[in-house]
C-alpha cells in the first residue's frame, strides 16, 4: 500500500485523537539483541545449599565465559532483608538455545536451588 503525504497526515491525526495505528512515517525498525539474560530466584536458605553445587555452578560459568558467551555473572541481594535471592547472567547472544543449555546443565536448577528461571531479550542503549 502506498501512502501519500495526505493519507500520512490523515493517520497522523486519527493516531493523535487516539483512533487508528501508529502512521508509517513514525514507525522504526527494531534491532534484534545479541544480548540474553538470564535471571534466576533462589531459595530463602541459597547460600546453605549451594555449598556442595558451587564448583560444578562455577565450572560451567568460567566455560561459557571461555566461549566469549557469557560476559557477567552473580547473585543479587533482596534490598529489604540483605539476603541474596537470584541472580543475573548476562549473555551475549541472540540464540535463546545457548542461554538454555547452561540452565538445563545448571546444579543450581537441577537441585532445586533455583526455583524460577526466565530468559529475557536485553535491549542495551549504553555501552557495548
Amino acid at each position: 500500500m502506498i501512502r501519500t503525504n495526505a493519507g500520512r497526515k490523515q493517520g497522523e491525526r486519527a493516531h493523535a485523537r487516539g483512533r487508528g495505528a501508529l502512521p508509517a512515517s513514525v514507525v522504526r525498525k527494531v534491532v534484534v539483541s545479541a544480548w540474553l539474560l538470564l535471571l534466576y530466584d533462589f531459595v530463602p536458605d541459597y547460600l546453605e545449599r549451594r555449598v556442595p553445587l558451587r564448583e560444578e555452578h562455577l565450572r560451567l560459568l568460567r566455560e561459557a565465559h571461555a566461549r566469549g558467551e557469557l560476559v557477567r555473572a552473580g547473585a543479587h541481594d533482596d534490598p529489604t532483608d540483605d539476603t541474596f535471592d537470584g541472580a543475573v547472567f548476562v549473555f551475549k547472544t541472540s540464540d535463546r538455545a545457548v542461554v538454555q543449555r547452561f540452565v538445563d546443565a545448571d546444579p543450581y536448577v537441577k537441585s532445586g536451588v533455583v526455583t524460577r528461571s526466565r530468559i529475557r531479550r536485553w535491549n542495551v542503549v549504553v555501552g557495548e
